[in-house]
């Protein structure tokens, strides 16, 4: 388990949140700690009818079922998995793989052990892949396969491109010009990376504040575009 050698020794409650962002290696975890218990099985899907399934399920030795994404299913699905958690069953365990806390129940949270997963750091992420440039990328194993197979520095002409369309434009135009031979979500990010990381040290607070101090009406039309910029990105 890359990045969470604090967990080896954890031995889970009957009903657990392993909480994370997608590809932070979540269902690892649940696998590598359900088996200290008994035997795994991941639900399939988070739909209603899979997860009522649990609710008459009995058995003689332990049992580990994993939820995935719970935090994104529906809203009956997620009564019925309350209903799950209120009568639990001897020897069957719950793990829940979750990503946003504020999409769950309270009453579900109420009665779960929470794991927040720690992000990887671009060290463990070096280590796994072994490419410096990859790992001051990716953020996840999963992000520097994808990385693996791209030609990084057309990747990186791919990012600043985007990066230029949207200073001129907005984020609509800019992806209509953008083929995206790549994986949205990693393009997406490191594009809204760059970006921060392009306009923090031009809009902070110090360097408005003495702009404010010797010409507002500037002040106030570079706030309002960086405002608009970060807007579009988001």
């Amino acid at each position: 388990m890359i990045g969470q050698s604090k967990l080896r020794n954890k031995i889970i409650n009957q009903s657990t949140i392993i909480l994370g962002k997608q590809y932070s290696g979540r269902k690892t975890v649940a696998s590598f700690l359900g088996n200290k218990i008994g035997t795994v099985y991941t639900l399939p899907d988070n739909k209603t009818q899979t997860i009522r399934e649990m609710l008459d399920y009995k058995s003689s030795e332990p049992m580990v079922f994993v939820v995935p994404d719970v935090d994104k299913a529906h809203i009956n699905a997620k009564n019925i998995l309350l209903k799950v958690l209120e009568e639990p069953i001897n020897n069957i365990y719950y793990i829940l793989i979750c990503e946003r806390l504020d999409d769950l129940l309270p009453t579900i949270i109420s009665r779960c052990d929470i794991i927040q997963l720690e992000p990887y750091t671009t060290e463990e992420i070096y280590s796994y892949c072994g490419n410096r440039e990859i790992a001051e990328i990716a953020e996840t194993p999963y992000e520097a396969d994808l990385l693996k197979e791209y030609n990084l520095q057309e990747f990186s002409n791919y990012v600043d491109l985007i990066i230029d369309r949207i200073s001129s434009a907005n984020i609509g135009n800019a992806l209509k010009i953008a083929a995206m031979p790549y994986n949205i979500t990693l393009f997406l990010r490191v594009v809204n990376n760059r970006l921060i990381e392009r306009y923090k040290q031009t809009y902070n607070p110090n360097y408005l504040s003495a702009i404010m101090i010797t010409n507002k009406h500037i002040g106030t039309e570079k706030l309002d575009g960086w405002i608009f910029d970060v807007r579009e990105v988001l």
